[in-house]
Parts: C-alpha cells; sequence; structure tokens
C-alpha cells in the first residue's frame, strides 16, 4: 500500500529488520576509530583495558565504541566481574568486509592477518567465546 507521505510501498516487519541490520552493520564499519578497534581484536579475545592501552583513549569513549559494534554483530562480549571481553564474530565481519571491499574497490589487505601482542599490564584472556 503507498500512501502520499510515504510512495514505497509498505515493508514487511522482516525486510525491516533486515534493512536496519544492514544499516546497523554499515554505521558500525563508517567509523575510523571503530575499524582500529576492529584491527586491535583481529583474532583475539580481549578486555577493554586492553583497548585503552593500546589506543590511548578513555575507557568510556571505548567501551561506547565497542557496543555499537556489539549491536551491529561484529563483536561478541561477556563479562567477568568488573571486565568485559570482546571478540571479533570472524564470520559476520569478514562478509561485511568484503561486500564493502568490493563495493568501493578497496583492496582487503589493509586487513591485519593477526592481532598485535596484548601489553603485560592488561588482564589475559581466558576464555574463547563462541559465535
Amino acid at each position: 500500500m503507498t500512501t502520499s507521505r510515504n510512495p514505497q510501498p509498505d515493508k514487511s516487519v522482516d525486510q525491516q529488520r533486515s534493512d536496519q541490520q544492514i544499516v546497523l552493520v554499515f554505521k558500525a564499519l563508517s567509523h575510523p576509530f571503530r575499524l582500529e578497534l576492529l584491527r586491535q581484536l583481529s583474532d583475539e579475545e580481549t578486555c577493554v583495558c586492553y583497548l585503552v592501552e593500546r589506543t590511548g583513549r578513555p575507557q568510556p569513549y571505548v567501551s561506547q565504541q565497542m557496543s555499537v559494534l556489539r549491536r551491529a554483530g561484529l563483536v561478541t562480549s561477556w563479562r567477568e566481574r568488573q571486565r568485559i571481553h570482546y571478540k571479533i564474530n570472524q564470520d559476520r565481519l569478514h562478509r561485511a568486509l568484503s561486500l564493502a571491499a568490493e563495493a568501493s574497490g578497496a583492496d582487503q589487505s589493509f586487513w591485519p592477518a593477526t592481532a598485535p601482542s596484548a601489553p603485560s599490564s592488561c588482564c589475559p584472556p581466558t576464555r574463547v567465546v563462541s559465535g
């Protein structure tokens, strides 16, 4: 059905959810600092304290940006007492980056094969999180 205010046909609820998820993923990937955070995580699970130390940004800012990545489904998280640990959702991130690189004509070699080593002052990764 078409209305004068909305020339588009009504979308199904599933289509609206799908559209919203696409927007979340590409918004999450459109911020340079969030890409930096994903590069810091690479293949390893790590705590926010590591990301704060590596990036030099305040913990609330890092946590806010990680929350955007989590809502987009690009990372998973779990809590250990006061610490939040994150791990990349490799399959989803790879698919999103492949699509973005193909659409933009960019080279995918910008993505690191492995993450930098966690600093010794950071809490060590302690658990593997499944998808």
